[in-house]
């Protein structure tokens, strides 16, 4: 992947950025899952592969680049790229979860979140959050992102309080459905700021995803 990075510069950071482009206005948003190869369920789930595999599955599935391409970049055969592309696909189909569709329980639980939060509940936000969850967060640097995955209720749950703190005046929570999942869209002075993608498990949040990066929200130009 770093090769791929050094001999094509912003090809990772592309194919990535295509998970929320062209998404339409909100309330479309509220009714349908992105139409792209890479959601952010994905991003989470490329770690499942080695970095040759991440490399090869996102110039062929973002960019439909062909396997004599592939292996020009990565230094191989084309049977070999083929090869590292249908094992991509294998292992992110193994570890996909097979989420339901959006239910109003998952909306209430969501809805339970963001009272919580701001109220400072910290036992119904232990209640509503599993012991072991971890929240992914692709900021692109953006100040106040955690960079690594956070991992544990109590950690999380500080993470979250941390970000109440920062919260202006003018933030705003929209309810919607991104990629199949539930989700909220934050707004900042109307704007789209970042989303909160949710994985619920058994009634509780199992794992967090938020993107936080103006370059991959330009698509959502919200309109009331």
């Amino acid at each position: 992947l770093l090769r791929v990075a050094t001999q094509h510069p912003g090809v990772v950071q592309q194919a990535l950025a295509q998970d929320h482009a062209h998404v339409g206005d909100a309330r479309e948003l509220g009714r349908r899952a992105v139409p792209t190869p890479l959601s952010v369920a994905v991003l989470h789930l490329l770690e499942q592969l080695s970095p040759e595999q991440r490399a090869a599955f996102i110039l062929r599935e973002a960019f439909d680049y062909e396997y004599a391409e592939i292996a020009d970049i990565l230094n191989t055969s084309p049977q070999n790229s083929r090869q590292l592309v249908s094992r991509a696909r294998r292992i992110l189909e193994h570890h996909k979860p097979q989420d339901p569709p959006v239910s109003h329980r998952d909306q209430a639980l969501i809805k339970e979140f963001v009272k919580s939060i701001s109220q400072g509940d910290t036992a119904r936000l232990e209640a509503l959050l599993a012991e072991d969850i971890v929240h992914y967060s692709d900021g692109n640097g953006a100040a106040g992102v955690a960079r690594k995955p956070i991992k544990g209720r109590e950690v999380v749950i500080r993470f979250y309080y941390g970000l109440q703190r920062l919260a202006p005046p003018d933030m705003e929570t929209r309810f919607i459905e991104l990629n199949g999942r539930p989700a909220l869209l934050i707004l900042l002075g109307g704007a789209p700021y970042s989303t909160l993608c949710f994985h619920i498990v058994d009634g509780r949040v199992q794992n967090t995803y938020s993107v936080v990066n103006p370059e991959k929200l330009v698509g959502l130009g919200v309109k009331f």
